[in-house]
């Protein structure tokens, strides 16, 4: 679990940070404010999803978020529903 200084945040912490959100029980409208490169973290979780995070899970986050751009102000709609976490398209800003 490397971490880029002592207060740097260690991938396990990021993957640990995206599962906190996505088990959530959300009412109504939910609106949460992050950057980028957590936002690809949810989507990359939510596409391969891994129980664990490993050194080959960290390459293929890697990879998705070199090769995927999410712009500032960006709104990525999720829906939570019986247990499970929906995702639409991720809309840019306009």
């Amino acid at each position: 679990h490397y971490r880029e200084g002592d207060v740097a945040e260690s991938f396990s912490d990021l993957i640990y940070r995206v599962e906190s959100l996505l088990s959530r029980s959300y009412a109504g409208h939910t609106v949460v404010f992050t950057h980028g490169q957590f936002i690809k973290a949810v989507i990359h979780h939510h596409i391969h999803g891994y129980p664990t995070p490993t050194a080959k899970t960290m390459r293929s986050y890697h990879a998705f978020i070199t090769n995927s751009d999410v712009p500032n102000c960006a709104m990525l709609p999720l829906m939570f529903y019986g247990g499970v976490c929906w995702m639409s398209s991720l809309y840019p800003p306009s």
